[in-house]
């Protein structure tokens, strides 16, 4: 299971300590003092620790997928149970349930017994960072704050290890299973826990923490008459999680939770200090999201953001980067927080519950608005709510349809403009459709290109109007170009350089068509089409584009494949275009220019496999066919790897591999094997049975021997030659019935039959040297010299370019007589 952006301790940690000191230098460049002074010292000490070499020394460390791991230098540890995270620079001790864990200074903290200053002074030493005295008082108020918190969040810590360690098994199985959909996994990386109501006894009475303590965490009352209980009681807990420690809690009422008004609310947060609960500690405060690590990951591209904390933990075990306030909605306080936790990221996916109120979708919008107006890129995600349902929120979905329905929810998420557009009724008059696309003008022109030219294809479907009309609502007004080019600010235009010339046969493009500038400026349709390519396939004779094609007539073409030679010409493109709503009136050049604009788009770039048969992916044999895979692993290729059809005879006689149950195939061997041994005499059976068996793995026996030896079998008219190879040992390969392949072939037929697979038997028939026409015979001669040994034969296009054929197709030649020229004989 993949489980990107966990929160628990070094699974989904911070990544990124980058981005932490960023934020921190943010922070001290708005307030310059000593207090943000020595937190941005405390984060260079971190940065400059390699957490893994200063464990190294006490721990005998090794790799263990993408942890290390060791004895605990701390308890009797009979199994490696201690676990480092070289990527977030964090460790966790789990040996005797313990959860110890956290960074470099808590390491030394454990290590040595000491102090958090203690310890910032060892590790300062070594990085070579000068720490300041404790003279000042700012600085000395600071350092205690930071070991308060360290001794809260220890704390805190060790509640969610106890939690989770009570946690009743058909609690655990009815709830987090079977309701919310979580693996075992999941539930015990974030250390998803049950409130029994013990917690104050094991603190207090079990680890000694003093009473004091124990209520600074937030997770107890104290009554009037000194009594102290638990505040959680008998409810589902999550921890929230940073930096390897827990910082917050949320607890989920359940059927078990005590009926009293105290307990009525659905979800109840960790207490925080008040008039009313004067002993928490002021560091435990409700301004943490669920899972931030998340967004301060280094490489994080995608960040997603939803309501709910059972949504975020169905994100993170579907693999998707995510955070969560927890609520409908950020707070207008949070809102700074989030801008800066979003600063690296790419994009920002907002993913509310799917409800009939509209809450959810509210909330997502003020959301997006204030991360738009930062400049993020945010896109705005829907669930798909069955007619007669009130509700349905992201964990639902993931526990229903499993991650794909969610990453399927991700990839049709709409951009934050194309959602304003969206809420702009289609049918609505013209005069109100003008005047809410002019509110948007501003976001549509400074768009990035291209998205702008997907808004302009939306606006175009959605209101029904013309290409020209959106093209003129989007050009920038005359006045506003020239303010801009008149502007003699370099910093504003950026020292922007003439433009030279473009390439030849340049072309722009449109929603549905492609067109060039006329002599005076103006548009000149070349197309009734515009391609949307989808991806990339590479092969032995080049680069295959898929393209959804869009004609000017609403028409859409899904998957239309265009071959390298496709953008050889005006004529070579016509032959894919086979509708009558394809038109081309370009040139050749533009058929260049064209593919010019295809190959700049982002499109996943795959393998295309053309050989038939046999063939070694990462070491792993499988057998391919079209539409069928066959290999120990199981019956599918890699993600990045594509049969292709080159469309050559064999490849259209072969049928699919429908998987057999194992002991059918086994009894169907059994019956049919030993009958193939009474088809003929053994001196002709044996040998073209033998050659049969071998022909699956031709391309290992001629690496091994350097050949691999061309099966005749002849034979006078009506001996059954031909039949035994069509009706019996062809269609054990999958072959259809069909007709053998002609050995009065053209040549170029044979060229592309011979080279189309490595390990699937060409049957040629009707070898009749003395009736065939000289060259041709010459022709299939000299194929099957060069099939003996595997040569390679090239063959010129009119373009000049040279094509390359591998002639390795094991061949079985059936006729009258057998060839005789002493260099196929031997």
């Amino acid at each position: 299971m993949n489980m990107t952006g966990t929160v628990h301790g070094g699974t989904d940690e911070e990544r990124g300590r980058g981005a932490a000191r960023f934020q921190t230098c943010r922070r001290a460049e708005r307030s310059e003092g000593p207090v943000n002074d020595f937190r941005a010292i405390v984060d260079s000490v971190r940065d400059r620790t390699d957490l893994a070499a200063l464990i190294g020394r006490d721990v005998e460390l090794q790799p263990a997928g993408s942890v290390l791991k060791g004895r605990s230098p701390f308890r009797a540890d009979s199994d490696p149970s201690f676990v480092v995270w070289p990527h977030s620079q964090t460790w966790r001790d789990f040996s005797g349930g313990s959860s110890d864990g956290g960074d470099c200074v808590d390491y030394v903290m454990a290590r040595d017994g000491v102090g958090f200053w203690d310890a910032l002074h060892t590790l300062a030493d070594e990085a070579g960072v000068a720490l300041p005295g404790r003279e000042d008082a700012q600085l000395s108020a600071e350092l205690d704050r930071l070991s308060e918190r360290r001794r809260v969040e220890n704390l805190l810590t060790e509640a969610a290890r106890y939690y989770h360690q009570v946690l009743p098994s058909k609690l655990r199985a009815a709830w987090f299973k079977d309701r919310y959909g979580f693996s075992d996994e999941t539930v015990d990386k974030l250390q998803l826990g049950w409130a029994d109501g013990h917690l104050y006894e094991h603190l207090v009475g079990a680890l000694g923490a003093s009473e004091d303590e124990a209520l600074a965490t937030g997770l107890f009352v104290r009554f009037r008459d000194g009594r102290v209980t638990d505040f959680f009681q008998q409810r589902l807990v999550f921890p929230y999680w940073r930096r390897g420690r827990v910082v917050y809690f949320i607890a989920r009422q359940t059927e078990l939770t005590p009926e009293a008004p105290w307990e009525e609310a659905k979800y109840k947060k960790l207490l925080t200090r008040s008039d009313k609960h004067p002993y928490v500690s002021a560091l435990v405060q409700n301004d943490t999201f669920y899972n931030e690590d998340a967004a301060t990951r280094a490489g994080v591209q995608r960040l997603l953001v939803t309501e709910g904390v059972t949504d975020c933990i169905s994100a993170l075990q579907a693999g998707v980067p995510c955070i969560s306030p927890v609520t409908v909605r950020f707070r207008k306080k949070d809102l700074p927080k989030l801008i800066a936790l979003t600063e690296r990221v790419a994009e920002v996916v907002i993913c509310n519950d799917s409800e009939a109120s509209g809450a959810g979708e509210a909330g997502a919008f003020e959301t997006a608005a204030a991360l738009q107006e930062a400049g993020r890129v945010v896109r705005v995600a829907r669930i798909p709510r069955p007619d007669g349902k009130d509700k349905v929120d992201l964990n639902e979905l993931v526990a229903q349809g499993g991650p794909e329905a969610l990453h399927k929810v991700l990839r049709e998420a709409a951009d934050w403009v194309e959602h304003q557009l969206e809420r702009i009724p289609a049918d609505a008059p013209k005069h109100e459709v003008s005047a809410r696309l002019r509110e948007l003008l501003p976001l549509l022109r400074t768009a990035d290109p291209v998205l702008r030219d997907g808004y302009a294809d939306l606006i175009k479907r959605r209101f029904k109007l013309r290409a020209q009309t959106v093209r003129e609502l989007l050009r920038e007004p005359p006045a506003d170009r020239g303010a801009r080019k008149n502007t003699g600010d370099d910093e504003d235009d950026g020292g922007a350089e003439p433009q030279g010339p473009g390439l030849k046969g340049e072309v722009l493009e449109d929603t549905d068509h492609y067109y060039i500038l006329g002599r005076r400026g103006e548009p000149v349709t070349i197309s009734t089409f515009a391609l949307e390519p989808v991806r990339r396939i590479a092969t032995d004779e080049g680069d295959i584009i898929d393209a959804d094609v869009t004609t000017t007539c609403g028409r859409t073409y899904r998957g239309v494949r265009f071959p390298r030679d496709a953008w050889h010409s005006k004529r070579h493109l016509l032959r894919v275009l086979k509708s009558a709503d394809m038109l081309w009136t370009g040139s050749d050049d533009n058929v260049q220019g064209v593919l010019k604009l295809l190959a700049e788009r982002e499109v996943p770039a795959l393998r295309g496999i053309t050989n038939l048969g046999y063939v070694e992916l990462g070491g792993e044999p499988l057998w391919v066919v079209p539409e069928s895979v066959v290999g120990r692993g199981g019956a599918t290729l890699p993600d990045d790897v594509l049969f292709v059809d080159a469309g050559d005879a064999l490849h259209k006689r072969l049928r699919p591999l429908d998987p057999i149950d194992p002991a059918v195939e086994a009894a169907t061997a059994a019956l049919v094997l030993p009958k193939l041994l009474e088809l003929n005499t053994p001196e002709v059976i044996l040998p073209i049975l033998g050659w049969f068996f071998s022909a699956p793995l031709k391309p290992r026996i001629h690496k091994a021997l350097g050949h691999y030896p061309i099966l005749c079998v002849w034979g006078t008219q009506g001996s059954g030659k031909s039949s035994l190879v069509m009706e019996v040992f062809w269609p054990l390969f999958g072959i259809r019935s069909a007709e053998p392949f002609s050995a009065t072939e053209t040549e170029f037929a044979l060229l592309k039959l011979l080279s189309s697979t490595n390990s699937v038997p060409v049957f040629i028939d009707e070898y009749k040297p003395f009736d065939m026409p000289k060259h041709r015979r010459h022709t299939l001669h000299r194929y099957m010299r060069r099939l003996y040994t595997g040569e390679v034969e090239s063959r010129g296009r009119a373009d000049q370019t040279v094509v390359s054929y591998r002639l390795h197709a094991p061949l079985c030649l059936a006729g009258e007589t057998r060839p005789i020229e002493s260099a196929l004989v031997e």
